[in-house]
């Protein structure tokens, strides 16, 4: 029967493998045929092919000959014409043997329609095809025929710019079996990358998406085929569980083997102060894209007449997706480095650490609190995956399939360049300060822990600090740096999650609980760029009982080089290129001033990482990271890198992009680079961060911190380390004391008034002051400034020690209640003391006396008078003392006091007319006031004559006939004046006073003839 070649469908959905070692008779002929592209294949076996897709395929290309012993063999020349159900069909492309169905042949395989992933994952089939992955060659992924990595190397999903928020994964969710010395670290700057569509590694690192962001992440189909490869079934298999974001690296490291040495910085995007570690958070804005070039797809063995086939399908791809490139990062981060390193010059290639620390204004330089760092950086600098030409199917041709023997061809394209537009929208996201719950949302909001010391939950507030990072954006080949100025917006739970639309901050609230950020870019003209990190943090100090802030120097004691992967081509010569992550603060240790003797050499062996033998050794002492972290969190590091080979040299430098190249496709075949080697471990708080716990297997403990790595595939490197720990002591922060002067008073609480002397007192000999605030129970915080944030504290001067300083309780709005009193010792320097908490409670009010009795009114002479009042301090300090007074006499004129409850005759003790009741009262902080009474004592016609009654009933009228014309009197002078006859009743009430006098003395008291001569005179005076 005939084979035969021709034109094949452009959407492949499979690979055929032949197994050149079944049947064994089969020979291998390596022909290659350069000359022509066109070839015909026959073979005389009848009985090789039954029904199925072999028989039914499409060829698009075979090259070579395979010679089949004994009597099967291959024919070149082209074939058009179409085959009958039992001639064999393949796609094919150069092979590395002539016999390319041993690596792999294109097949036309069709099956029934793929059903839907799970809902909530993207389907790499067929959405990767209709991005833009072509499937050709699947099965080639990796060695000299690497074809299905190139062409194309990513597909955009979509060409909107794609968010990602979640947590760089940890070795173990990156790794659920185990993470191997071989493998790729969950952070680092890869190792190998193909070069014409780089300008620098890529610095990758592996996102744990959060739960809104997993519908990003892909899935795969498993399929199942009948005894001829027809697809019988097909269902979902998997899904990744994390997704890469990739970004040429723009670090120090030198390129010094370069035709023209550089830094990566120089060509390069994400510098490494924003590079993320284990752990760190990271919210992420980018291209989202396929990564074609991992297909990972399974072989399905298939034997028809004697021939073992593998089968590889386009339905079960497994194309992973990715953020790639980003143009915003921000990553969060809790560790953080204290000091800084020197410039960095091409003499030393010094990698710089992280600048900044984790100090925040309010609380001082040199006092550790928890704080969330978030590293921002956008870039327009987008590397070669953003270039046009990287992302379609360009039909990169290799020499019979082969990498290692060059390239033929590819199609042309017009290259777009590494710049992205990054100005056409505006970045928006929140920073969350520490006691934040990463493990749980809320209407898309993490719950916020807020701390409080007096219990209210708003006692506390939040505090940031901005550190510039401009001149680390890289340059945009040429084009000045323009940034933008960032909005920093406090809010509370009461803001939902952004929209990215945001242009301004909202209405700040009384309590906020995170930090917006928006990044104006959208229209802002030219902006390409803005790099910066925010401290987040409260303005609390954390007492000793709670866990501290710890301080460590952490240093590469030795690292020595095992097997450096080079051999006799190189003269035992190795480049490496080593990167140490300590707590999220990276170092190319390779570029690093290695520790020397007294005469200038190496204080171990070898001239540098970047030129060394085997067993060759560096010290790094005098190069510690310095970091911190909050007590009982473990500390993370990796170690890793490559040794760099001639791919390096080949990595693109035309700004405008670049085309394949044959020695970039045999330098990345046959010179690519090799791993030196994963080292992850934590060094356990638990064993006071002096010993590591290994994250990765088959590594030789030697050490608490000392160990040595098994050898790496590829070239088979391998390393020791050993790192030391030491504790770096805080700064001494200074101790208060709080007296308090007179007037106080103490019951439960203290007692104060707006003048009693309150002393702030330390023994510090330090230059040192005092931070300090009064609030109100209850009542919003003061502030004292605004800018950059609203600050609730207010500091003295700072001054030699020891000393005092006085200060004065002095209410806001001028009202009485407790109060607390915060306050901190503080050095010039800004070593801050925990925070102290006094409560007083301001009373500058008097007590007040409730008069019930008398009130202002007009009492008849002949009544009497039950006194009735109560005396309170209300929620002040309490009464000392009252004095209750009449007229302000302090008895009454029989000598009587004038307790509450006191009955008063008024005929008897009060005279007639107006009278004025007081109660003098003293709290006890001699707050004094008067509460009094005014009223007054008046005649009518029935007292007068309830005067007779009552002095005839006290025997100071002595008759009842006497009384009895008096009464008389008085009737008959009553009913004149009722009828408005003033002179007769005038008449009669002077009869009434005359006969009063004439007893007076005799039948009458005098003192009582004198009150009723009084009466009757008010009743003369006062008719009507």
């Amino acid at each position: 029967m005939k084979i035969k070649a021709a034109t094949g469908d452009p959407l492949l959905s499979g690979v055929l493998r032949l197994r050149h070692d079944n049947p064994p008779e089969a020979a291998i002929i390596p022909k290659p045929q350069p000359e022509s592209r066109r070839i015909q294949t026959w073979v005389t076996n009848e009985n090789i092919l039954a029904d199925g897709p072999l028989a039914r395929g499409k060829l698009a290309r075979t090259i070579g000959a395979v010679r089949i012993h004994p009597r099967n063999y291959f024919r070149t020349n082209w074939i058009s014409q179409e085959g009958r159900m039992k001639d064999l069909c393949v796609c094919s492309r150069r092979a590395k043997f002539v016999l390319c169905l041993a690596v792999g042949l294109g097949l036309c395989l069709f099956g029934p329609a793929a059903p839907r992933a799970l809902a909530q994952y993207t389907p790499a089939y067929p959405n990767a095809f209709d991005a833009g992955c072509n499937g050709n060659h699947i099965d080639r992924t990796s060695g000299f025929n690497a074809e299905a990595r190139i062409d194309p190397e990513w597909a955009q999903v979509t060409s909107t710019p794609t968010i990602l928020e979640g947590t760089v994964s940890t070795p173990a969710q990156k790794f659920p079996t185990g993470e191997a010395a071989d493998n790729q670290a969950p952070s680092e700057v890869a190792e190998t990358d193909i070069p014409w569509t780089h300008y620098t590694h890529d610095m990758t690192f592996v996102v744990q998406p959060d739960p809104e962001y997993q519908s990003l992440l892909s899935s795969w189909m498993q399929v199942e085929i009948d005894a001829n490869g027809n697809i019988v079934s097909q269902q979902t298999a998997g899904h990744h569980t994390n997704m890469e974001v990739e970004w040429d690296n723009g670090s120090t490291m030198y390129e010094v083997h370069a035709s023209s040495p550089y830094f990566d910085y120089q060509r390069g995007a994400i510098p490494e102060f924003v590079w993320p570690s284990v752990g760190n958070r990271i919210w992420v804005e980018g291209q989202y894209i396929f990564d074609c070039g991992h297909p990972s797809t399974p072989g399905h063995s298939l034997t028809i007449g004697g021939f073992t086939f593998d089968l590889h399908y386009k339905e079960e791809v497994e194309y992973s997706t990715e953020i790639h490139p980003p143009r915003a990062l921000v990553t969060y981060r809790l560790n953080h480095p204290l000091t800084l390193t020197p410039p960095l010059t091409a003499d030393t290639m010094n990698a710089a650490e992280l600048p900044g620390g984790d100090w925040l204004p309010v609380t001082g330089q040199q006092t550790q609190i928890p704080v969330t760092q978030a590293d921002i950086f956008v870039s327009a600098r987008g590397g070669g995956a953003v270039d046009h030409c990287s992302l379609i199917t360009r039909h990169i041709d290799a020499i019979d399939g082969l990498l290692s023997l060059g390239l033929t061809g590819f199609d042309s394209c017009t290259h777009t360049g590494p710049i992205q537009t990054v100005n056409d929208r505006n970045y928006v996201f929140d920073i969350y300060p520490p006691g934040t719950d990463y493990s749980t949302k809320t209407n898309g909001l993490f719950p916020v822990n807020v701390p409080t010391r007096d219990g209210s939950g708003h006692d506390v507030s939040l505090q940031w600090r901005v550190i510039d990072h401009t001149s680390d954006i890289t340059d945009n080949l040429g084009n000045t740096i323009k940034t933008v100025t960032a909005s920093l917006c406090p809010i509370d739970a009461t803001t939902g999650p952004p929209t990215q639309s945001e242009m301004y901050c909202p209405q700040p609230p009384a309590y906020p609980t995170r930090l917006r950020v928006i990044l104006p870019f959208n229209g802002a003209l030219d902006a390409n760029g803005f790099a910066a990190s925010v401290l987040l943090g409260w303005d609390d100090v954390p007492a000793p009982q709670e866990p501290a802030v710890r301080s460590f120097n952490i240093r590469l004691e030795d690292f020595q080089v095992d097997h450096n992967g080079e051999g006799f081509l190189h003269h035992g010569h190795g480049d490496w290129r080593v990167f140490v992550d300590v707590g999220g603060q990276r170092k190319y240790v390779s570029g690093l001033p290695f520790d020397r003797n007294g005469n200038g050499d190496n204080a171990c062996h070898g001239d540098s990482l970047t030129n060394m033998d085997d067993n060759d050794c560096f010290f790094f002492h005098g190069q510690p990271w310095t970091l911190s972290v909050l007590d009982g969190n473990p500390i993370h590091i990796a170690v890793g890198g490559w040794e760099s080979d001639s791919v390096d040299d080949n990595f693109c430098t035309d700004p405008t992009g670049c085309d394949p190249s044959t020695d970039a496709g045999i330098a990345l075949a046959l010179e690519d680079n090799d791993r030196i080697g994963t080292l992850e471990f934590d060094l356990d708080p638990a064993q006071g961060y002096q010993y590591g716990v290994l994250n990765t297997g088959g590594v030789d403990r030697l050490g608490p911190i000392e160990f040595h790595t098994p050898q790496a595939a590829g070239d088979q490197t391998n390393f020791y380390v050993t790192f030391s720990v030491d504790e770096l002591s805080p700064a001494a922060a200074p101790s208060s004391t709080l007296s308090v002067g007179s007037p106080s008073y103490t019951a439960g609480t203290t007692f104060v008034t707006s003048g009693t002397p309150i002393t702030l007192a330390t023994t510090s000999t330090d230059d040192v002051g005092f931070q300090y605030r009064f609030h109100r129970d209850g009542v919003p915080l003061p502030s004292f400034s605004s800018s950059p944030f609203p600050v609730h504290w207010t500091t003295t001067d700072f001054a030699v020690g020891p000393r005092t300083v006085p200060l004065l309780l002095n209410a806001n709005d001028g009202a009485d209640g407790l109060y607390l009193l915060q306050y901190s010792a503080q050095t010039a320097d800004g070593a801050t003391e925990p925070r102290n908490t006094s409560r007083l409670t301001l009373d500058n009010t008097p007590p007040v006396a409730a008069i019930t009795q008398p009130t202002a009114t007009q009492y008849p002479h002949s009544a009497t008078l039950r006194l009735g009042y109560t005396e309170s301090d209300g929620s002040g300090s309490g009464v000392k003392s009252f004095t209750p007074k009449m007229d302000g006499a302090t008895t009454l004129p029989d000598g009587r006091g004038l307790a509450s409850g006191q009955n008063i005759n008024l005929l008897t003790e009060l005279s007639l007319g107006t009278h004025t009741f007081s109660v003098d009262s003293v709290d006890n902080l001699n707050n004094a006031g008067t509460n009094s009474v005014t009223f007054s004592v008046i005649v009518t016609p029935d007292s007068i004559k309830q005067d007779v009654t009552q002095f005839l009933q006290s025997g100071a009228i002595t008759n009842s006939g006497n009384a009895n014309s008096l009464l008389a009197k008085l009737n008959a002078a009553a009913a004149a004046r009722a009828r408005g006859n003033c002179s007769t009743a005038a008449n009669l009430y002077q009869a009434f006073i005359q006969e009063v006098q004439a007893l007076s003395g005799k039948k009458i008291n005098p003192t009582a003839a004198q009150i009723m001569i009084l009466d009757a005179q008010y009743l003369i005076a006062h008719c009507p």
